[in-house]
């Protein structure tokens, strides 16, 4: 039986991984990219990639402007949904296995997302991901000189060293 599939990635949350309503999506911006680097310390990525949602939750991009405003302590999580290449629809595909039939307002709490390798769920705060502070992460990644030495080229380009000592990985 041949059937055609879509898929409905951008029903799902970039951040987060939850089902968002029409009326609750919201597009990925500078702003939010910004955001999503200052507060998980990670580039918000694969948005050329075909297996990642494109938008994201309203709540989601509310929170991490509160949080940059500093009027709120944190996000709910402290490492956001990873996304990756499925190996198939039937046993990895997150959009696939997560059933979207008759979801409304009153019921798309009760949705039940598959753990699947292809899309790993967001982590808690707690002793090994702690909380970042909006002053610090917000004047780092201000200052000019700091971000024109991890833009440029000689910063990333291979140095052998030759000396034996050890040196840390970056």
């Amino acid at each position: 039986m041949n059937r055609k599939y879509k898929i409905h990635l951008d029903r799902f949350c970039y951040i987060c991984g939850h089902v968002v309503l029409p009326d609750r999506r919201a597009k990925i911006t500078d702003f939010v990219k910004k955001s999503y680097h200052a507060y998980f310390g990670d580039k918000l990525g694969d948005q050329d990639k075909p297996f990642a949602p494109h938008i994201c939750y309203k709540t989601s991009v509310d929170n991490l402007r509160n949080w940059r405003n500093k009027k709120r302590k944190s996000m709910p999580f402290g490492i956001p949904m990873v996304w990756r290449v499925g190996k198939d629809h039937i046993t990895d595909c997150y959009f696939f296995m997560t059933n979207l039939q008759c979801i409304n307002r009153k019921n798309k709490h009760h949705v039940q997302y598959p753990e699947v390798p292809s899309a790993i769920k967001p982590v808690q705060h707690g002793p090994k991901v702690p909380i970042p502070e909006p002053d610090v992460i917000m004047e780092s990644s201000s200052n000019p000189e700091s971000s024109d030495a991890a833009n440029s080229d000689e910063s990333r380009a291979y140095k052998p060293v030759d000396d034996d000592q050890p040196m840390p990985l970056t």
